[in-house]
């Protein structure tokens, strides 16, 4: 048991490349008792980094149909997919997830959302989300930078 946790922790350090995260995911989703979300995570956010975003969504699929339940790192980072592939009602639809969950979003999961719009030039709907958003209660501190970096076209 011990040689096997030291192998994963000597793999999660050696991510060099998507084969690599998708065969150690692979054992860690079989290993007992199932490691903590923050491991998957590290795994999931190395495929983000290598510009893997389908197969770091397909993971998180996977996870689910395993019930391991995400925490809001996971859940962030599967939103800032979705953006990327300018699929914005998936991104949303997470946005419900993490509500539902019982989490709060952050800063990160409200500066995502907003760079996603603006990566459509959906200058309006920022507005509008920024609106919605604050209406709720929460509080976004980066929507200035957000837009200037991505609605100005």
């Amino acid at each position: 048991m011990h040689s096997m946790l030291r192998l994963r922790n000597a793999l999660l350090l050696r991510i060099r490349n998507p084969i690599d995260a998708i065969v150690l995911f692979n054992c860690m989703i079989h290993e007992l008792p199932t490691p903590s979300i923050s491991l998957f995570n590290h795994v999931l956010r190395s495929l983000v980094k290598m510009k893997h975003c389908p197969t770091k969504i397909s993971l998180s699929k996977h996870l689910e149909l395993r019930r391991i339940k995400p925490n809001i790192v996971t859940l962030n980072t599967l939103i800032d997919c979705f953006c990327h592939f300018r699929q914005m009602s998936s991104a949303f639809s997470v946005l419900g997830k993490i509500l539902k969950l019982g989490y709060q979003p952050n800063d990160i999961t409200f500066t995502i959302l907003i760079k996603g719009l603006c990566l459509n030039g959906e200058v309006k709907k920022v507005l509008h989300f920024h609106d919605k958003v604050v209406a709720q209660g929460f509080w976004i501190k980066l929507v200035i930078l957000s837009c200037s970096m991505g609605c100005v076209s």
